[in-house]
């Protein structure tokens, strides 16, 4: 059904190394294919090549065509070749695509279930009515473990959490019966129990109607339960293709990486931290009665709002690290908002060293908080190199370049990448970038919102090992929210469940 042949993608005007180099590849109709690898290997290119999609300020050779058979007859698209038109239309009747981000893939100004449907009525591959149309889209939602889909229907992409976008991205791939599926990181926004059944419905659906899926992923655990065969990407080359059997791997750059996964399962006990001064038990954070709600509908219709807090009250001391532990859609990221400042409460009150916040108006003597967003490319200008997006916040702080250049070491990136855009970085990359331009602003207060999701596990380990470090060598307040509890116990001293709008003590 698929093949590659001598597939080169590299930088445009260049002849260095190729950022993906495929001599020959061909996957089989029904396959469940899992690509694996580190951050800029090649996964999300390959994903990209496949779908016809060539981004600007690269340069592609070598050909990637799809043969598909319709009554005994097969049509073949060359991917790379397609005019646009041509492509679209592919896309639309042939491909279901989930992006690592899903707001890349949904209109910010539309409904969600106006956008299911439109999706649906614009194919048109069965002849169903309206209503059948959306009791199909309103199940798909319920297997998806998405609860009040009459009110997602009703909601715009910026009113769910990440984990609710990915699922509703999951349900647009899934609802046209595509022939060929690819996703990019589908389900790394979601805790491991909403995770475990959305892969499962995925894979069953793709299984039961032969669709062909190719996924990338860093989630080893799901790779070794779902794979029908395993890539392994290293600097845009494969080095392992075979069962995904940890017993069968004969590779050991791709065995490592379940080692490492392996290994970081295992940790258990809460991070250590020194004993407390006096200075350090006074609240630097308190919050009194705080209520939050948006309306999920049409503002000028009166509809009820929808509360995502009410009467919360804890107060967070001096220095302290805390994780916040939740589902997807529990509020994780609307207290990271409201901690941060970029929202202010409904009601109740919110207190900085005593200092009431007020709408969004922060005076200079409250704390500095920062926060590491889950989506790295919201983070940065898309038309801005790295590099002047780097030298902005350093100006302030009246960093040398040379200690901006350790940073990026020791988080193992290269200097040279600070020259490119945005767009021209992988997810992993990109995220370690927005940690590196957080620690320069020297904050009093880091928020990480599931800051590692878009990580290898080689490079999951050594950020948090370099993030620990950062940690223990400066007086700050940190916030971790995760859906991954074992991230939480690697960085945090107390542990919180967030649940129906209130923070629970877990340990």
């Amino acid at each position: 059904m698929i093949k590659i042949r001598n597939l080169i993608i590299r930088s445009e005007g260049s002849d260095s190394t190729p950022l993906l180099d495929i001599s020959d590849l061909s996957i089989e109709k029904g396959k469940i294919l899992f690509l694996i690898g580190k951050s800029g290997s090649g996964k999300s290119l390959t994903l990209s090549a496949l779908a016809g999609w060539q981004k600007q300020g690269l340069a592609y050779s070598g050909g990637v065509n799809i043969s598909l058979k319709h009554n005994g007859a097969a049509d073949n698209y060359s991917m790379l070749d397609l005019a646009e038109s041509a492509l679209s239309n592919f896309r639309k009747q042939h491909l279901g695509y989930i992006m690592q981000q899903p707001y890349a893939a949904l209109n910010p100004t539309m409904k969600l279930g106006k956008q299911l449907l439109e999706k649906r009525v614009s194919v048109g591959k069965l002849s169903l009515n309206t209503t059948q149309v959306q009791e199909e889209v309103m199940q798909l939602m319920q297997n998806l473990q998405l609860e009040e889909p009459d009110r997602m229907m009703q909601s715009y992409p910026f009113q769910l959490s990440g984990g609710q976008l990915q699922r509703m991205a999951i349900a647009m791939a899934l609802q046209n019966q595509p022939e060929l599926i690819l996703a990019d990181e589908p389900t790394s926004a979601l805790d491991a129990s909403t995770r475990k059944k959305v892969l499962e419905l995925l894979i069953e659906s793709c299984r039961s109607r032969n669709i062909t899926l190719i996924i990338s992923s860093h989630e080893l655990d799901s790779v070794r339960k779902f794979a029908d065969e395993l890539i392994c990407l290293k600097d845009g080359k494969i080095v392992y293709r075979g069962s995904a059997e940890t017993s069968a791997i004969n590779d050991n750059y791709t065995q490592s990486f379940f080692s490492a996964f392996d290994h970081y399962s295992k940790v258990s006990k809460k991070t250590e931290r020194s004993k407390k001064s006096p200075d350090e038990e006074g609240s630097e954070i308190k919050i009194n009665d705080l209520g939050y709600s948006y309306k999920s509908q049409n503002l000028l219709r009166g509809e009820p709002e929808n509360t995502i807090f009410n009467r919360l009250n804890i107060s967070f001391r001096k220095n302290c690290r805390v994780g916040i532990l939740g589902k997807s859609g529990s509020g994780k990221t609307t207290l990271a908002r409201l901690l941060s400042g970029l929202v202010s409460p409904k009601n109740g009150s919110l207190f900085f060293n005593d200092k009431e916040f007020k709408k969004g108006i922060r005076e200079k003597d409250y704390p500095k908080i920062q926060m590491i967003f889950q989506d790295p490319y919201s983070s940065f200008n898309p038309i801005r190199t790295i590099s002047v997006q780097l030298q902005e916040v350093a100006s302030i702080k009246y960093k040398k370049p040379g200690q901006i250049t350790e940073l990026i070491r020791q988080f193992g990136l290269e200097e040279s990448m600070t020259r490119r855009k945005p767009n021209q970085l992988s997810g992993g990359q990109l995220q370690r970038f927005a940690i590196i331009r957080v620690l320069i602003s020297e904050p009093d207060g880091l928020i990480m919102d599931e800051f590692v999701t878009g990580l290898d596990i080689h490079w999951k380990i050594k950020i948090i090992e370099e993030v620990k470090k950062y940690l223990l060598s400066r007086s700050l307040n940190i916030w971790v929210i995760s859906h991954e509890e074992q991230l939480l116990r690697h960085l945090c001293d107390e542990l919180f469940q967030l649940k129906n709008g209130q923070l629970e003590l877990i340990i």
